[in-house]
């Protein structure tokens, strides 16, 4: 199980660091796209804590990266917990 939790997001940095540092992916994760391609090859349960913190730190991004992970869970049947308070 992977957990990543979102509490401590200020940046757009900040999120592509603590995905770096989370997962043991092939190549880093800088952009959405990226992201999405790496989540296609990933096989672990995921659970993100405190994803309510990134919609008030990124805004609109904040809402990208949800329908990222939300698009990958569906498209690829991730295992994939959305927790707003960890």
């Amino acid at each position: 199980m992977i957990i990543v939790d979102f509490k401590d997001i200020r940046s757009k940095k900040d999120f592509y660091d603590l995905l770096n540092e989370s997962f043991d992916f092939e190549y880093e994760a800088n952009n959405l796209d990226g992201l999405f391609d790496l989540l296609s090859i990933e096989d672990e349960r995921i659970v993100i804590k405190n994803y309510g913190k990134i919609y008030e730190s990124l805004g609109d991004y904040g809402e990208r990266v949800i329908s990222c992970f939300m698009k990958a869970s569906l498209t690829f049947d991730l295992d994939i917990d959305f927790l707003k308070f960890s």
